[in-house]
């Protein structure tokens, strides 16, 4: 089965966010299915290298989970 993991908040190696998906991501691969893991786009390389040696990853959002929105310029490229 194909299965995406979709997280804003995964961007370094401390908090829940790190933990939860691995753990996730770990046990879903060794159960045979096909997982993709999308994050923040500024993710530390460690977290990206942790996530892409058990399945594919995409440093995909341009927000992270708790950034205020009065601070993101929304019409940005």
């Amino acid at each position: 089965m194909k299965i995406n993991i979709l997280d804003a908040g995964i961007r370094q190696k401390s908090g829940h966010h790190f933990d939860y998906n691995l753990r996730l991501l770990k046990y879903l691969a060794q159960s045979g299915h096909d997982v993709h893991v999308y994050g923040y786009a500024g993710m530390d390389d460690s977290v990206a290298e942790a996530f892409s040696v058990h399945g594919g990853l995409t440093r995909l959002f341009r927000t992270y989970q708790y950034c205020p929105s009065d601070e993101y310029d929304w019409f940005a490229p």
